[in-house]
């Protein structure tokens, strides 16, 4: 849930550490089909397209709220923040 907040040199260190405080325990596969089916629908339903980056960032955005109590979304204008929360909230509804 939290390796969008790891670098990318960090996740395999990551996993490293878990494998061997927990060995021979293998991480299930993530079953993500009804969230992805949910986020194309919502964006579509925005109007706006479905593309790999924006499905991503939104995933990335509802795993953090599982996580946090709180949170900012920054980033200079237009990359898509609202966008993604707009899709988010869709798919909440």
């Amino acid at each position: 849930v939290n390796e969008p907040k790891f670098t990318a040199g960090d996740i395999p260190l990551f996993s490293g550490i878990v494998g061997d405080l927990f060995p021979g325990v293998e991480k299930p596969p993530e079953d993500n089909e009804t969230f992805e089916n949910a986020c194309a629908k919502a964006t579509r339903s925005l109007g706006l397209q479905v593309v790999p980056n924006h499905m991503l960032k939104t995933k990335q955005l509802w795993e953090t709220l599982l996580v946090r109590h709180g949170l900012m979304t920054v980033g200079l204008p237009p990359c898509g923040k609202t966008a993604i929360n707009d899709t988010l909230s869709t798919i909440l509804e």
